[in-house]
C-alpha cells in the first residue's frame, strides 16, 4: 500500500491486490441513489490490508479532532464513525481472516457552488497500466488493486469518520460477470422445453447485477 497527497489535500492510497466483491465500475448503482453511485468492495488477507488498516484509523483520529475543533459546544458528544473496512467472517460468523474495504464513488457530482453537476466515473487500467477503452462485465472474484482517497466527513448522526472515495482499479486478473445460471437457483437439465433462435421474449434487467 502507498499514500500520497492529493490536491484537495486528501491523502491517496493504492491497496494491494485483492479480490473483489459486487463490484460497480461500469455502471453505477441507482438502488439506493438515483443519480448513481460506483462502488466496490476489495477483501485481502489481514496480513497484507494491515499497512492500510493503520493509515486509515490515523486518518479516522484525524477527523474526529477536526470535528471536535470545528464544533467545540458539542465536542464532549462527536463520537467516531464505523471504519469503512471490516473483518469478513463465514456463514456462522466466525472470522475468516481477510478484511474488507468499501470504495464508492458518486456518479453525479453537484457543485457546492451552484455550477452545473457533471458526471465521473472511475478510470480503469489493465495488468500493465494500460487504460481499459472498451466496457468490461467486471464480476466478483477479479482480482484487483484500488486507488481511492481518504475523505474526512462529520455529521451528527454517524459521527467523524474517513470515507474510501474510489478512484481507479487496476485490473490484474479478469472474472467476467456471467448473468444469472440455472445452477444457482438449484436447477438441474430436464428433458422438456428448450429455448430456440425464434422464441421471442421481453429482455429482463436486474438494477442489483454488479458491472
Amino acid at each position: 500500500m502507498t499514500a500520497t497527497k492529493t490536491k484537495e489535500k486528501n491523502k491517496q492510497v493504492t491497496t494491494q491486490t485483492g479480490v473483489a466483491s459486487y463490484p460497480f465500475l461500469t455502471r453505477p448503482n441507482t438502488k439506493f441513489d438515483s443519480d448513481g453511485e460506483y462502488r466496490v468492495n476489495l477483501i485481502l488477507p489481514l496480513k497484507e490490508a494491515k499497512d492500510l488498516m493503520k493509515t486509515i484509523d490515523v486518518a479516522m483520529k484525524e477527523s474526529l479532532e477536526a470535528a471536535k475543533k470545528e464544533n467545540p459546544k458539542k465536542a464532549s458528544k462527536i463520537k467516531l464513525a464505523n471504519t469503512p473496512y471490516s473483518m469478513v467472517t463465514d456463514d456462522e460468523g466466525k472470522e475468516t481472516g481477510n478484511v474488507q474495504f468499501n470504495f464508492k464513488m458518486k456518479a453525479k457530482i453537484t457543485p457546492r457552488n451552484g455550477g452545473e453537476p457533471f458526471e465521473v466515473r472511475p478510470a480503469i487500467f489493465d495488468a500493465t497500466g494500460q487504460p481499459i477503452s472498451k466496457t468490461l462485465s467486471i464480476g466478483s472474484g477479479t482480482k484487483m488493486k484500488v486507488c481511492a482517497d481518504l475523505v474526512p466527513y462529520f455529521t451528527d448522526l454517524v459521527g467523524a469518520g474517513i470515507s474510501l472515495r474510489l478512484k481507479a482499479v487496476q485490473i490484474i486478473e479478469l472474472v467476467e460477470y456471467q448473468g444469472q445460471t440455472a445452477d444457482r437457483f438449484g436447477f438441474d437439465s430436464e428433458e422438456g422445453y428448450t429455448q430456440t433462435a425464434n422464441d421471442e421474449g421481453e429482455e429482463v434487467s436486474d438494477e442489483d447485477v454488479p458491472f
